[in-house]
């Protein structure tokens, strides 16, 4: 028996955008050195998820990261850092039947999901760096926007000077990348049909405080 499999991403919380719409921004007022500035933060997912495809019960399916990962694009000031949070899910719940994935896990998808960042001002996976787990379900990373090539992948990030003043934000504006792929582990009796799932991601020039 088949089994189909998809992850939506859901980006939550202070910056927001789900598959269903095509921009979110958040305005940060810093105050302090950029008194006058409201700077955005523009997310894309370009209307993808990420697809398994077919399964079969009791076996694994891997999306590594030179494959068909699921590209989150990330505009904002490249001079600045942002802060990103991923939640995940433990399992991918079955759509046609009501399920308790923490009571009946082999009736289920398990997810383990992993994500990598790349902040070179292109998009390359072969420059990303990935995102350790926080928590059980919880990704976390800090970086700026723009790391500069000195010292290559791996070396702490140097990023640009800031300007003294910012007449358009457009005019320093730089795009990362994030990237989301990993296994999953179908059980032994998963419910026959569609496996859906929500990855929160968020993104913000401020820390989150719990």
């Amino acid at each position: 028996m088949r089994l189909s499999t998809g992850i939506s991403i859901l980006l939550a919380a202070l910056v927001a955008l789900s598959l269903q719409l095509p921009l979110y921004a958040q305005e940060i007022d810093f105050g302090g050195y950029y008194a006058e500035e409201n700077f955005s933060i523009l997310l894309d997912t370009n209307g993808n998820g990420l697809d398994f495809g077919h399964g079969l019960r009791g076996t694994s399916e891997t999306i590594e990261i030179t494959e068909e990962v699921a590209i989150m694009s990330i505009t904002g000031v490249k001079f600045l850092d942002v802060f990103v949070e991923i939640s995940t899910p433990d399992y991918l719940e079955p759509q046609e039947e009501s399920v308790n994935c923490t009571e009946e896990p082999d009736r289920c998808i398990q997810l383990d999901l992993r994500a990598s960042y790349a902040n070179l001002g292109e998009e390359n996976s072969n420059h990303s760096i990935e995102i350790q787990p926080s928590t059980l379900n919880e990704k976390s990373s800090r970086f700026p926007i723009l790391r500069s090539w000195a010292g290559g992948v791996g070396a702490p990030p140097v990023p640009p000077p800031p300007p003294e003043t910012i007449p358009d934000q457009a005019a320093v504006n730089e795009i990362a990348y994030l990237y989301f792929y990993g296994t999953i582990h179908i059980g032994e009796n998963a419910v026959v049909g569609s496996h859906q799932g929500l990855i929160e991601v968020t993104v913000s020039y401020e820390e989150v405080i719990p």
